[in-house]
């Protein structure tokens, strides 16, 4: 639930009221376009509001009147649709607090990746095929490579190099450099050392 990140923003609101139990909210999402990148997802396609009616979650009593009405009150689910970072707004609906602004909280969906093997030591000239994986419910599953996705990298081109068809790195110096796990959507990067 997304209810204790938020009303921690609505201090003004706190101030005026004991509690936001009851209000309507209008809830909405928005594409985060922090950081530079050239690529802006779509936020409907990183985040989705749930009502609780939709969910195997209790309806608390005040937001079950109010979803009834087809309303949102002051605690929403938030589910995460695919990888990437949006942000989440609310908004009190009632006019009455129109010059009040919104309160908005940036989220991250990520996925539990992990580089295998972790760490390598190898031979000048030598190579090492690096496998992409993911856990999912304490089971571990492989990521095709390449991938549409994800990408891995050397980060010192003079120590190694990484065919990215293969996923392959080969030492070519003696020294030390990372290879990177690259999550396109929202350019969070996973190291690990190769030597």
């Amino acid at each position: 639930m997304v209810q204790a990140l938020l009303e921690g923003n609505w201090t003004r609101l706190c101030k005026v009221f004991s509690s936001l139990q009851g209000l309507e909210f209008e809830w909405s999402l928005h594409s985060d376009t922090t950081g530079g990148h050239d690529d802006i997802v779509d936020a409907n396609s990183i985040l989705r509001i749930l009502k609780f009616s939709e969910s195997h979650y209790t309806t608390p009593p005040h937001i079950e009147k109010i979803e009834e009405r087809g309303r949102q009150g002051d605690i929403i689910l938030v589910e995460g649709v695919r990888t990437g970072s949006a942000y989440v707004w609310a908004t009190l609906r009632d006019t009455s607090y129109a010059k009040v602004d919104h309160s908005s909280v940036r989220l991250m969906v990520i996925v539990n990746l992990m580089i295998s093997p972790p760490e390598t030591y190898i031979l000048k000239y030598a190579a090492v095929k690096y496998k992409v994986e993911q856990i999912r419910q304490n089971s571990v599953v492989a990521i095709q490579m390449p991938s549409s996705q994800y990408s891995l990298e050397v980060v010192d081109g003079t120590i190694g190099t990484l065919d990215a068809a293969t996923s392959v790195a080969t030492v070519l110096e003696l020294g030390e450099t990372e290879v990177k796990l690259i999550d396109k959507s929202i350019l969070f990067d996973i190291a690990m050392y190769v030597c």
